[in-house]
């Protein structure tokens, strides 16, 4: 309130009777109003949806958890949750219990089998030898997957790196012996010997290496093949297009500043993570952060040629993927609108 607003309602009551009952009938007024305000309000708030982004742990996903960190001071629209596996962010997706996830592509096409207007919108990063085969054993080679017992999650990304090994080196995988092994549990799982061959991918994959594991194949072997995106229903993004391109502005400035190796930025990752300065920044160059335009490059590429060559491997082997008919869309809007909103500041 004012000083000016002040004076005056104090001179009104402090004045005559007549000035009184005015006073008290604009005070009344003013009340009523402030309420009614004040209800508007509630009301907006309440029918204000919160949309909740899931992602597991990797360095690719970094950008949304560091936004989580930066949401709990300043409210927003968006909220990320952390899950243990991709594998549980895609039933969460399913069940609505989040609006956005992040995936590997391999990963959307095969939630896109049961979501019909699922949309790829945002690239978060490019694998560069985050995702890999592992075995303890000096002597292992490549030929080896099909003699051993294999350690993968099945139903994400490690079935389709495996899968591309196989057909690279011409293995049979019906000759291999995959074992699920949920993310949590695979670094004791190849350490205690219960598989000969883990496919993983970082932290796991730094952790194991620093014990002794060997590297067979990786993802720069296919390069652009593994991308991590962000994908909601078609229908969420047109409802939200102005949130979505905030959420993607504000990914965007973090991505940068990872990329640039910002020493705070890396500290915090390093905090969050429980683990040491030097192997965040060696998982960060395991990495391709797309930047800007370069986003919009890979978005085109993915609509362009890789999603059907990721289908086309899921239809391939059928017995290892639920291999219905792809039903993923690419909505190039909103990284375009992030461009511009970045060529303004």
């Amino acid at each position: 309130m004012s000083t000016t607003l002040q004076v005056n309602l104090l001179e009104l009551l402090n004045g005559n009777d007549e000035m009184k009952n005015h006073s008290s009938k604009l005070l009344l007024v003013l009340i009523v109003l402030l309420i009614t305000l004040t209800a508007y309000k509630s009301i907006d708030s309440l029918n204000k949806k919160t949309i909740m982004i899931g992602a597991n742990q990797w360095i690719g996903y970094e950008s949304l958890h560091l936004y989580g960190l930066h949401d709990q001071k300043n409210e927003k629209m968006f909220k990320v949750v952390e899950f243990s596996s991709s594998v549980e962010v895609m039933q969460a997706f399913k069940k609505n219990l989040i609006q956005v996830a992040a995936l590997t592509l391999d990963e959307a096409i095969l939630l896109s089998h049961d979501i019909e207007d699922l949309t790829v919108f945002l690239i978060l990063d490019v694998s560069a030898g985050g995702d890999a085969i592992l075995t303890l054993s000096k002597n292992h080679k490549i030929k080896d997957l099909e003699k051993g017992k294999v350690g993968l999650e099945t139903g994400s990304v490690g079935t389709y790196l495996l899968f591309r090994a196989a057909e690279l080196f011409h293995l049979d995988m019906n000759k291999m012996k995959l074992i699920s092994i949920p993310f949590e549990n695979q670094e004791k799982a190849l350490l205690n010997g219960h598989v000969d061959f883990l496919v993983t991918f970082n932290p796991v994959k730094s952790k194991l290496m620093e014990k002794g594991s060997q590297v067979l194949f990786d993802s720069n072997s296919i390069p652009g093949e593994i991308v991590d995106v962000l994908v909601a229903r078609k229908s969420v993004i047109n409802e939200n297009k102005k949130l979505f391109i905030d959420l993607s502005y504000d990914l965007q400035q973090t991505m940068v500043k990872i990329s640039l190796r910002d020493h705070d930025i890396l500290n915090t990752i390093s905090m969050r993570n429980h683990l040491p300065l030097k192997v965040i920044e060696g998982h960060i160059n395991d990495i391709k952060i797309p930047i800007g335009k370069n986003n919009s490059t890979i978005l085109k590429r993915i609509f362009e040629s890789t999603i059907h060559k990721l289908e086309k491997a899921i239809k391939n082997n059928s017995q290892y993927y639920d291999a219905k008919n792809s039903n993923l869309n690419v909505d190039f809007s909103i990284v375009e609108n992030t461009f511009k909103l970045e060529q303004q500041q």
